[in-house]
Parts: structure tokens; sequence; C-alpha cells
């Protein structure tokens, strides 16, 4: 029982460690594609607007 809980406990932070790990490039999307086909990873393109309010609040949780 001990250990499925020191494992639960790793996972739980390994997890709330890794969602913490974007960051952001400003590159432009051709240059982000070439990149994503060399190196084999995804894309993430991440779209807002100035005007609108939930977007705005992308501010918080970077």
């Amino acid at each position: 029982m001990r250990f499925f809980s020191l494992l639960f406990l790793f996972i739980s932070l390994h997890t709330v460690y890794s969602q913490n790990q974007l960051l952001s490039n400003d590159i432009p999307y051709k240059t982000a594609l070439d990149n994503s086909k060399t190196q084999g990873k995804p894309v993430f393109v991440m779209l807002y607007a100035d005007w609108c309010p939930h977007c705005n609040m992308r501010n918080e949780f970077f």
C-alpha cells in the first residue's frame, strides 16, 4: 500500500511539473513546420485575439 501511495505521489508531481514546460517561441509558422518535420516533434499553435476576454487571461497561465 505504501508503494502505491509513493508511486501515485511521484506520478502526480511529475505531471504537474511537466505541464509547466510550455515555452513560447515567436517563430514564423513555416519555420516551425520545417523544424517539426526534421525533429519529428508536434507543433503547438496558440491563437488569441486582443479583444477576447478569455484570450487575455492567458497571461495568468504562463
